[in-house]
C-alpha cells in the first residue's frame, strides 16, 4: 500500500509543480477622455486556468495588483488574456505597477487574494504618464521591460513606421544610406506615424532616432 501511495505521489508531483500561471506580457492602453488605463495581461499555463478575481492597492510609490487564478486541474496548455482597468493613473510623472499572480486548485468556492494561495514572483513595470497610445511590456529577468524601438515592415519599399518607447516620443529622425549620406529627416516624430520616402533606391539604410535623452540607430532594407 505504501509503495502504491508513493508511486501515486510521484505521478502527481509534476502535475502540481507545473500548474503555476506565467505572465508573458502586459499591454497598457490609455482610455480616451479619462485618466484611466486598461491593462491587457497575457498569461499562460500548463493547465487550464481562469482569472477568478483581483485586488488593487494604490499608494504614493506604486500600484499593486494581485491576480487570483483558479486551476481547473485539466492538463492542457492554455494561453489567455485578462483585462483590468486602473483608475486615475494616467496623470503625470513616473508610474510603477507591480503584478503578482496567485492561484489555487478549483474547489468550487471563491477565495480572496489574501487567502493562503500559491503565489508567483512579483514583477514590475514602469512608465511615464500621461500615455497617449498603447505600450507593450514583455517579461525579462522578473521585470516587465518596455518594448524597444522597432521599425516595420522591414524590408519595405520606402514606406514604414517606427514604434517608440514613451520617453522617445517627438523624436528627431535622420536617415542615411550606406555611404553615410543623409537622405531624409523627420522632426517631432510620433510613434506609429507612417513615413514615406519617394524615389528611394533599393539597398541598406540606417536611421538615427534621437531625443534630448536617448539615441538609437536602426537599419532597414528597401527592396
Amino acid at each position: 500500500m505504501k509503495k502504491l501511495l508513493f508511486r501515486l505521489l510521484l505521478l502527481l508531483f509534476p502535475f502540481f509543480m507545473n500548474s503555476q500561471v506565467g505572465i508573458g506580457s502586459i499591454t497598457i492602453t490609455p482610455i480616451a477622455g479619462t485618466n484611466d488605463i486598461n491593462l491587457s495581461i497575457y498569461s499562460f499555463c500548463s493547465q487550464v486556468h481562469q482569472l477568478n478575481n483581483y485586488e488593487i492597492t494604490n499608494n504614493t510609490a506604486e500600484t499593486i495588483i494581485n491576480l487570483c487564478y483558479v486551476d481547473t486541474g485539466l492538463l492542457m496548455p492554455t494561453n489567455f488574456t485578462s483585462h483590468i482597468t486602473l483608475s486615475n493613473i494616467n496623470t503625470t510623472g513616473i508610474q510603477t505597477v507591480t503584478v503578482t499572480a496567485f492561484y489555487n486548485y478549483y474547489l468550487g468556492t471563491t477565495q480572496p487574494c489574501n487567502a493562503n494561495l500559491i503565489s508567483g514572483t512579483p514583477t514590475s513595470l514602469t512608465f511615464e504618464a500621461p500615455l497617449t497610445q498603447s505600450r507593450i511590456f514583455t517579461l525579462a529577468n522578473n521585470t516587465f521591460e518596455l518594448k524597444k524601438v522597432s521599425l516595420y515592415p522591414n524590408p519595405n519599399k520606402g514606406i514604414f513606421s517606427i514604434d517608440l518607447p514613451v520617453k522617445m516620443n517627438n523624436a528627431l529622425l535622420h536617415i542615411y544610406d550606406v555611404s553615410g549620406k543623409k537622405i531624409f529627416d523627420v522632426a517631432n516624430y510620433s510613434s506609429g506615424t507612417p513615413i514615406q520616402i519617394n524615389d528611394i533606391s533599393k539597398g541598406l539604410y540606417f536611421i538615427n532616432v534621437r531625443t534630448y535623452q536617448n539615441s538609437e540607430i536602426l537599419k532597414f532594407v528597401v527592396h
